[in-house]
């Protein structure tokens, strides 16, 4: 499927580094990812994930948002968040 372009070769999110960033974290923090190791789960991330801001992300700019936490990122993953939820709650 990827080479016949249904499928890309990575998951294209609608969220900057920084918020990608954030969002795995509070997975990690939630127990929804069990890996523990951030390295392992920094690695995966950049090897399957592209932002609005780049193809390719790299390790360190991605260990730096998931590290530090700027407030519009997570305002912004907040809203996501919520949005979530309410389509969750209206659906169920």
């Amino acid at each position: 499927m990827i080479s016949s372009g249904i499928l890309d070769t990575r998951y294209k999110v609608s969220l900057s580094v920084r918020q990608l960033a954030f969002y795995i974290y509070l997975n990690v923090e939630a127990g929804l990812v069990t890996e523990q190791k951030a390295k392992r789960i920094h690695q995966y991330v950049i090897s399957n994930f592209s932002t609005e801001e780049t193809e390719m992300i790299s390790e360190k700019s991605f260990s730096n948002g998931y590290y530090s936490h700027r407030a519009e990122d997570i305002k912004k993953v907040i809203n996501i968040l919520a949005k979530m939820l309410a389509i969750a709650q209206e659906k169920y």
